[in-house]
């Protein structure tokens, strides 16, 4: 159910109108009621045809839209309540009601994907300590440290050490 809470965003148009049919003086809530209409065409239209065409639809757009109408709708929503009269109050709540929740929930996924990201980049770290902390797998896989004259000491070699020495010697 969580997975289509963005969705509620976007029929926010519905209280917008009532908001803007209640502030007459206030034109640009017509003009944002008209394009939250066309967000929501678009929303209803990319969640319920385009991806189900789609093998594995990605939908980074959300990562801007989803916070920005969220705030731009809670702004609003917490402007409307301090207007006079009961609709617009009403409106209001109902602005709020469809935004805050998801910018909650829009916020707890991506706190739960950087911390998902921070764990799986230290992953790699720890199976590299895993894998060299014995001393010796360390000294047969780099080589020896203490090699003076060699170029590639504490490098990656892909060839055993003791046949370098071998070969050049």
């Amino acid at each position: 159910m969580l997975e289509y809470l963005h969705v509620l965003t976007f029929f926010s148009w519905i209280p917008l109108a009532l908001l803007a049919s209640s502030q007459p003086a206030a034109r640009w809530l017509w003009a944002l009621c008209g394009v939250t209409f066309l967000l929501c065409g678009y929303i209803l239209y990319i969640d319920f045809i385009w991806s189900k065409t789609v093998v594995a639809p990605i939908r980074v757009d959300l990562l801007f839209l989803i916070p920005f109408s969220t705030v731009t709708f809670t702004g609003v929503g917490v402007w409307g309540v301090r207007k006079p009269g009961g609709l617009p109050k009403i409106a209001s709540v109902l602005l709020l009601a469809f935004s805050v929740p998801t910018l909650l929930v829009f916020a707890q996924g991506i706190w739960k994907s950087s911390k998902d990201m921070v764990r799986l980049n230290a992953r790699p770290a720890l199976i590299f300590e895993a894998e060299f902390r014995n001393p010796q797998t360390f000294k047969n896989f780099f080589g020896n440290i203490d090699a003076g004259n060699d170029l590639r000491v504490g490098h990656f070699r892909a060839e055993d050490p003791k046949t370098i020495k071998a070969i050049s010697g």
